[in-house]
């Protein structure tokens, strides 16, 4: 999101929060995964350069330097209990231990998330209709 210019603020505004929101479900998929570290990477520092934006308005560096601080936090998380087991990554069943009690599998987290947005699309193309 190139911040510099003044046009098209609240669509640049809009188009970065949902940015985030989406980085968020990306890093809530991920966060038990023993691969977080890896996966945490490249969406980690583009979220540090983009705190670090003067261009940028002050709530969306905000938001970027809280969802970096969120994915460090997932990725030393993982990185401290992929350290504690004795497994290779063949043996996935060893790596049940990383997920906190109650919680659902990466799998279907993922779809809940698609349903919930195949609903919210749906619900908005009724919208639309209705409207039209």
């Amino acid at each position: 999101v190139d911040c510099g210019e003044r046009r098209d603020a609240r669509l640049r505004d809009a188009l970065g929060k949902e940015t985030l929101e989406l980085l968020g479900d990306y890093l809530e998929l991920g966060r038990f995964s023993p691969a977080c570290p890896e996966l945490a990477l490249v969406p980690l520092l583009a979220l540090k350069k983009l705190g670090k934006e003067k261009h940028c308005p002050p709530t969306l560096r905000a938001a970027a330097q809280a969802s970096a601080a969120a994915f460090e936090g997932a990725a030393d998380d993982a990185s401290k209990r992929r350290a504690a087991l004795d497994a290779a990554p063949k043996d996935v069943v060893a790596f049940e231990p990383l997920l906190p009690a109650g919680a659902k599998a990466a799998a279907a987290r993922l779809a809940d998330r698609k349903s919930r947005k195949a609903f919210a699309a749906a619900f908005g193309d009724a919208c639309l209709a209705a409207r039209g």
